[in-house]
């Protein structure tokens, strides 16, 4: 929640989270995930910063995104 309040999303950053959270990664390939939370910033009108938030994601190897 914090990396989405820092990347600007402003009152976005909730429902976001909420629906990044509730991905069912464990069943999801890295490249699924990754189309699934890119779609969610678009619902969002947040495209822009989905290359940063899949990066720090990334970081943390959240759902396997590290590979």
């Amino acid at each position: 929640m914090n990396l989405l309040a820092q990347l600007g999303l402003g009152t976005s950053a909730l429902p976001i989270y909420d629906m990044i959270m509730d991905l069912e990664v464990e069943s999801m390939t890295p490249p699924q995930v990754e189309r699934a939370i890119r779609s969610i910033l678009t619902l969002h009108g947040q495209n822009a910063c989905a290359d940063a938030l899949i990066a720090a994601l990334a970081e943390v190897n959240f759902a396997g995104l590290a590979g």
